[in-house]
């Protein structure tokens, strides 16, 4: 019995705020060539955490994978799109996340925010919106609820957090 307790413990304890990103969508404005979509690819796997990248022009969307083990940088990613002339409308992260009890998680050294964690199943892969005005364009900025708006003002400042939202 003892044994099995302090293995809860232990588990508990690594476990705690656990994330691994996989892989994200990007939705790119702007995108309505093969040549456009090649400039935004080439500009996405020069990230030094991007293992593919495959553009689609029908959604337009680029999706990102990224490397087990290397931090993920989505502020980055936007970068990357913008320098190669095009815009962010906003970015979903997919992975498996487990937050500590007031909602936040840790991934290499960078801290997230999830608004609505108690519904996350930490056992499947789940879809993340991130929520943040230099991350995604004004009117999906504008399509946020207030709430959600001032929630990700309040921890980004206060913490320093990106915030995110689960998908639904």
């Amino acid at each position: 019995m003892r044994h099995l307790l302090l293995l809860m413990c232990f588990l508990g304890a690594f476990f705690r705020g656990y994330t691994q990103f996989t892989h994200a969508e990007i939705k790119v404005y702007g995108l309505t060539c093969s040549q456009c979509s090649r400039s935004v690819d080439k500009a996405l796997q020069r990230l030094d955490f991007v293992s593919n990248v495959q553009m689609d022009l029908q959604q337009p969307t680029a999706k990102v994978q990224f490397k087990k083990g290397v931090p993920v940088d989505f502020s980055a990613m936007a970068k990357a799109v913008r320098a190669a002339g095009f815009a962010v409308g906003n970015i979903v992260a997919y992975g498996r996340f487990l937050p500590d009890g007031q909602g936040f998680i840790k991934e290499q050294g960078k801290l997230y925010y999830i608004e609505n964690a108690a519904t996350l199943m930490p056992e499947q892969s789940q879809a993340l919106l991130i929520i943040n005005k230099e991350l995604m364009a004004a009117s999906e900025w504008m399509k946020l609820s207030a709430h959600q708006r001032l929630v990700a003002q309040q921890k980004s400042k206060e913490a320093g957090a990106v915030v995110m939202s689960l998908m639904h």
